[in-house]
């Protein structure tokens, strides 16, 4: 890949990048997901390097390989691209032996046995359902015929390959999770977005050319977003690959710029501008994401305000509906759930009646599904709720569920 005398800058610009830094403080998958990837791809380097450690040392590293590769698809379903991409690369690499190859195929062929028996034999994977519905919030739509991938790729192509790619390896333009939803979504215009994108297709070749693990890595990855369900496209997905793209950007910088030989050249003056100009950036991106970050957006301050009502306001036995279960279960300490996608009132009714659910929250939270159905069914029987916490702006409720008159009243 790059010279190591580029990749020691390289990584910390790319841990700067805004999405990496966001997502790092976040109880999510994406950063765990990044770390296992990075593991596995420094292991294959190190099978690779054939001679370091010796025989014995080569096979450790096609095990680390192999776990950390496994570690990938446990968080997340995607790291079955990076698998592939080793494999691939093992396969294809003439240098390595049969004892590394083999020493990877047989653990990972055993850590791959559970996953697919959890996948396959048990409850059904979520996501292999999703991405062939038209929209997993509507599975009533139906599956994708082939008008209907095509045009989900197009959409997504466009996103990602126009949009967030480039917007986010060189941020010019300050984004984050905080920012208004109107800048969220402003990318760059095309002919400086496709800058970005022309030296990531230049590092991706070289990458390919060279049969790495990390370019096949890249483009399955990439394969695997143009297929997912438009509803979700966006800058979350990229995250966990956006260190390695920055990495592909700047080996095709370096290539065009003919700083990527083993001899560092004369020319020290463009390469300090190469790498000082992402740090400038970045030191620029930190200062405003700090500021941003030391308050919640207003939805969100309302949704946390009604969260900690719940935790010291009501019972430690009630059962609380929302949009986003595990985050209020976390931070209310109660017991909580998400609500059906159930487009009939009645029918929604009635699921928290049998359910038992005593509280509903209703929050100003940009999601579809509670603008769709939550609401419409709070709405049309709100003469079953009783309001107990209200945030006028922006409009934040918790509700009870009343009993039915036949159980509450005296003659019932």
């Amino acid at each position: 890949m790059l010279p190591a005398r580029w990749a020691e800058p390289i990584a910390w610009i790319a841990i700067t990048l805004v999405p990496v830094l966001e997502y790092g403080h976040y109880v999510m998958s994406e950063i765990p997901y990044l770390l296992f990837s990075l593991l596995a791809l420094e292991a294959y380097d190190r099978v690779r390097g054939r001679g370091r450690g010796g025989a014995r040392g080569v096979a450790l590293a096609a095990a680390g390989a192999a776990l950390a590769a496994a570690a990938t698809f446990y968080t997340r379903s995607v790291g079955l691209s990076l698998w592939a991409a080793l494999g691939i690369a093992l396969l294809l690499d003439r240098g390595v032996s049969a004892r590394p190859r083999g020493v990877f195929f047989g653990l990972s062929a055993a850590l791959f046995v559970p996953w697919a028996l959890r996948s396959f034999l048990g409850p059904p994977n979520p996501y292999f359902r999703q991405l062939v519905q038209v929209n997993p919030f509507h599975p009533e739509w139906g599956l994708l015929g082939f008008d209907g991938w095509l045009r989900r790729i197009a959409a997504n192509l466009q996103i990602y390959g126009i949009g967030e790619i480039p917007t986010a390896l060189f941020p010019i333009r300050f984004r984050s999770t905080y920012a208004p939803p109107e800048l969220r979504y402003e990318f760059l215009p095309w002919f400086i977005g496709s800058i970005p994108l022309l030296l990531v297709g230049i590092g991706l070749v070289r990458s390919l050319r060279r049969r790495e693990p990390l370019g096949v890595y890249l483009l399955l990855y990439f394969v695997v977003n143009l297929l997912w369900p438009r509803l979700w496209t966006g800058l979350r997905f990229l995250v966990p690959v956006l260190p390695l793209y920055l990495l592909l950007l700047f080996d095709g910088l370096l290539f065009l710029f003919g700083l990527s030989g083993k001899r560092l050249p004369r020319r020290r003056g463009i390469a300090a501008a190469l790498v000082g100009l992402w740090l400038v950036l970045a030191v620029r991106n930190q200062t405003i994401l700090a500021r941003e970050a030391r308050a919640y957006p207003p939805e969100w301050d309302a949704y946390f305000r009604a969260a900690e009502w719940i935790r010291t306001q009501t019972p430690r036995d009630a059962l609380v509906v929302d949009r986003k279960p595990a985050m209020l279960a976390y931070v209310a300490d109660r017991k909580v759930v998400g609500f059906p996608r159930e487009g009939d009132p009645d029918r929604m009714i009635d699921w928290m009646e049998e359910a038992g659910v005593d509280l509903v929250v209703v929050p100003p939270l940009p999601y579809d599904d509670i603008i769709r159905y939550l609401i419409p069914a709070v709405a049309e029987h709100q003469h079953r709720f009783e309001p107990l916490f209200e945030i006028e702006e922006p409009y934040t409720v918790v509700l009870r569920l009343r009993e039915p008159l036949s159980r509450s009243s005296p003659g019932g």
